[in-house]
């Protein structure tokens, strides 16, 4: 069964809202970790500006003197999500520039060409964000972290 036009915008819109959603709690989540044993002025300093994906990898470093690794398929997934998010978010063309209702419309069906990969992610948000998460938990089995997790997780 084929989806009509205003149906398949409305489930696009869903699956979007999702994403940003979950890379936002990533963020959160990364932040709220690392003022455990950083201070907020610290992390506005030298970590805020970094990429998220970057932020994981320093902050667990910082706070467990390990790394995250980075070819694991969790952060491999979390990437691709963050990614994902940076091109809803942060878009670029002109479509924006001089928008208009065909240009918007355009953009909107043709711009982001991994549509099968939209709705993946979409789907598995929560998982990704829980499987980021456990990332860390491998690594930091401190009573400061898993306050943190326990709070992001149970929101």
């Amino acid at each position: 069964m084929a989806c009509s036009g205003r149906m398949l915008v409305h489930v696009r819109c869903e699956a979007l809202v999702a994403i940003v959603f979950a890379a936002m709690t990533l963020e959160n989540f990364i932040y709220r970790y690392a003022i455990v044993g950083v201070t907020h002025e610290y992390y506005i300093k030298h970590i805020d500006k970094l990429s998220v994906p970057s932020k994981w990898v320093v902050v667990t470093r910082i706070m467990n003197g390990k790394e995250l690794n980075e070819d694991d398929p969790r952060f491999v997934r979390m990437r691709k999500l963050i990614k994902t998010r940076n091109e809803v978010v942060h878009v670029k063309g002109s479509a924006l520039n001089n928008p208009t209702p065909e240009r918007l419309e355009k953009w909107f069906y043709s711009d982001m060409k991994q549509e099968n990969d939209l709705r993946e992610l979409s789907i598995k948000a929560p998982e990704i964000v829980r499987d980021a998460v456990s990332m860390i938990e491998e690594l930091d089995t401190t009573e400061g972290c898993k306050g943190v997790i326990d709070s992001v997780l149970n929101q």
